[in-house]
């Protein structure tokens, strides 16, 4: 099969939590041959093969059949709702693999995040060593996974490890090139070296020759990687057994491309002067070796746009990729370490030169992909720069839609929103971090003018502009009178606005940052470490210790403002949050909704239906009934979506079970309930609508959300990749209406 070469690079992504593309093919994992520098790559993410693993519905079946044999699990609720997600899972996996071609609703989200939290707690519990975890993936039960002497130790003998098994029997279900020359292993996060040196011992037992990259280029850009060289330096002698190179910045393969160019023609180089790439073998090479030659990041960025993998959302070509190769313009916030994942300085105010360069990349790779959504991850780009990027983009006549965070800054005027939208713009992250200026001062944030947070809201929100809030609460030293603004602050723009959101943070206190390189500043204490690897700190300040709890559950309140505002279930709201956030399917629903899909949601379950009502549509939320073995006088109704639940009795059963969504709730009073009953099932209708078992027909979501925007697209047709043809995208009707206004 290709890449099944001497010269081949296997790239290696470890398991982390489920993305909805796992689950559109049921086959093996996609297997990528190309990617680095045009090198032959054969890439897998191991996510894909353990995801599909775990949540295979005849697997968890035979799991719970185990289970059964217990007289008691028959009788236990606990067992029966166990049984009920494992017999949805195939319906939220199905609805998770339309991610590419559109948004689930609200409620189907809501739907597959309960069912698969369910499945995955069966899997869990039949595990040994190890826990599978929704958001995580993988939890080592027998090692430590943030103390690099435990994960050395699980290494050296990785068979005899649950997790170095499960490991092995993902490698084995990949039809892998017989000779590779090198291993790139990719990780996101910190938890995850444990698989990453797992893996790499795995490796090196079946190619002893073949060099082990350790990668974290990519990885989650909240943590800084590069506090790992001195601890990974240090346990040279033992590491190096499974890892002979570790790249902990983010340089856009430049240092990986030139370790991989003398790899592939033989050479050995000298990376001492490589500020990206730490040698870990043990080894000295010869004074005549040549240093590693790595090209200047600017000339990589370039390589970088023009590479990047271009995947549907939503129904749409999209990149996710930067403008800038830069730090954030500000680079001041003594809590952040996203700064020191880049080599490069700070980004500028203007968009000079060096920004119209990338600019003209992207807009090559635009329109060589025909990108319709572009995802920018610039940590914040300067509010002159964005307006600049956007005038540009207008002139290109381009049409597509993108996302990209900023700041709170007033020169976010009504115009300067307007302009945004016009370009494309639908959604905007803005960092405010606390409502109270003396936090934000104590972290070195929003130092300057005084802002009008209100007002800039209100421009974004008159433009038409989605704005999202990153938000921290229990910082140190922050009162509880200091959070309890931040939360009420929160809470009125989600309630104001009609699509405003926030990740409402828990402070964390990251190793690299400036308040853990100056603690006496802030009162802390760093107490005991979480484990050496740990990118996270444990530490101790009176005041943050007083309001720990208190800061949890206010962030808490603001998931549930968010995603279940007439529901209280702040928990619930919160993993919601995580598992949107993770899977990326939040940011992409924030793109093509003008209004919160959540909120909508609620105000149905809460409407007041009206002197109509017998005349309206209604159809059934994900509704299962109890099973019928458990102790009950009546059935039990239960809806996936709220985990609201209602006794049905036997006069009422008939007409829940047999309902008929194309006909009206008069035809189906009249059709499926007893004249004697007619009168008192619509009082009982009512009850079941307010509580969210069934919805107005057609779904309130598309009726108040609006549906997807309707495409329009040029005559003629230009080639596509796959030797077919297709119209070409022009924009949206709305779009394609105003600019011909």
């Amino acid at each position: 099969m290709p890449g099944r070469s001497s010269r081949s690079i296997v790239i290696l992504k470890t398991v982390t939590t489920l993305r909805p593309y796992f689950f559109e093919r049921q086959a093996v994992p996609e297997i990528s041959t190309g990617g680095v520098k045009g090198y032959r790559t054969f890439s897998v993410d191991l996510g894909h093969i353990y995801w599909n693993s775990k949540l295979d519905q005849g697997r968890l079946r035979r799991l719970l059949s185990f289970e059964i044999r217990d007289p008691r699990a028959a009788a236990n609720i606990d067992h029966t709702l166990d049984l009920q997600a494992v017999s949805e899972l195939d319906t939220a996996r199905s609805v998770l693999a339309t991610f590419s071609r559109q948004i689930p609703t609200a409620a189907e989200l809501f739907f597959c995040f309960r069912v698969l939290n369910r499945c995955v707690a069966v899997a869990s519990r039949h595990e040994q060593g190890l826990e599978v975890h929704l958001t995580r993936g993988i939890i080592d039960l027998e090692h430590s996974q943030y103390v690099l002497a435990e994960i050395l130790k699980a290494a050296a003998e990785p068979l005899k490890s649950a997790i170095g098994q499960c490991l092995k029997d993902l490698l084995d279900c990949i039809p892998l090139p017989d000779d590779p020359l090198a291993l790139v292993i990719n990780l996101r996060n910190d938890g995850e070296l444990n698989q990453a040196i797992a893996l790499a011992g795995i490796w090196k037992r079946r190619w002893p020759e073949c060099k082990v990259i350790l990668d974290t280029s990519g990885a989650n850009e909240q943590f800084s990687f590069a506090e790992w060289i001195p601890l990974l330096k240090g346990a040279r002698a033992t590491i190096g057994q499974y890892v002979d190179y570790f790249l902990p910045r983010q340089d856009y393969k430049a240092s990986l491309c030139a370790l991989l160019d003398t790899l592939v023609a033989g050479k050995i180089s000298n990376v001492v002067e490589a500020e990206n790439v730490i040698c870990l073998t043990t080894g000295t090479p010869a004074d005549n070796v040549d240093s590693l030659k790595v090209p200047p990041i600017e000339h990589a960025f370039t390589d970088y746009i023009h590479s990047l993998p271009v995947f549907y959302t939503a129904g749409q070509r999209t990149i996710v990729g930067r403008l800038s190769p830069a730090k954030c313009h500000w680079a001041a916030c003594k809590f952040c370490t996203i700064n020191s994942q880049h080599i490069m300085p700070r980004g500028l105010s203007l968009f000079d030169s060096t920004y119209q360069n990338h600019f003209n990349t992207l807009i090559e790779k635009i329109r060589a992909d025909r990108i319709e959504s572009v995802i920018l991850m610039d940590e914040a780009l300067h509010p002159n720069v964005l307006v600049d990027f956007a005038r540009a983009l207008l002139a290109t006549g381009l049409r597509i839609t993108y996302r990209a965070r900023c700041r709170f800054t007033n020169d976010l005027s009504a115009e300067a929103c307007a302009l945004l939208y016009q370009s494309g713009c639908r959604y905007l992250g803005l960092g405010l971090e606390s409502a109270s200026p003396r936090v934000n001062s104590l972290v070195h944030k929003h130092l300057g003018a005084e802002i009008d947070y209100n007002k800039v809201l209100q421009n974004l929100e008159d433009a038409g502009i989605r704005m999202h809030i990153y938000a921290i609460m229990g910082f140190p030293t922050e009162t509880k009178a200091e959070i309890t603004a931040t939360r009420d602050f929160l809470i009125a723009a989600i309630v104001r606005f009609r699509y405003l959101t926030v990740s409402a943070n828990l402070f964390h206190l990251m190793r690299g940052s400036g308040m853990a390189q100056q603690p006496a500043e802030y009162g802390i204490e760093i107490s005991n470490e979480n484990g050496d690897v740990a990118l996270v700190l444990d530490f101790f300040e009176p005041e943050r210790a007083r309001n720990f709890e208190y800061a949890a559950l206010a962030a808490q309140r603001v998931y549930q403002a968010e995603f279940l505002p007439d529901i209280d279930d702040p928990g619930t709201a919160e993993a919601f949050w995580h598992f949107i956030d993770q899977t990326g399917i939040f940011y992409v629903q924030k793109v093509v909704h003008p209004k919160s899909p959540y909120h909508v949601l609620s105000e149905t379950r809460c409407r007041d239906v009206g002197p109509n009502f017998a005349s309206l549509f209604f159809a059934p939320s994900r509704l299962f009934w109890i099973n019928d073995a458990l102790p009950f006088e009546n059935d039990v109704l239960c809806d996936w979506v709220t985990f609201n639940y209602a006794t049905i009795p036997p006069w009422l059963r008939n007409f829940v079970r047999s309902y008929d969504p194309n006909a009206p709730l008069e035809s189906n009073v009249t059709g499926l309930v007893d004249s004697e009953w007619r009168e008192k099932s619509y009082e009982a209708f009512r009850a079941l609508v307010e509580a969210g078992f069934f919805l107005m027909h057609p779904s309130a979501e598309q009726r108040l959300c609006g549906p997807p925007p309707k495409k329009i697209f040029r005559r003629g047709r230009v080639p596509i990749d796959d030797g077919q043809e297709s119209e070409e995208y022009v924009g949206t009707e709305e779009e394609v209406n105003t600019v011909h206004k």
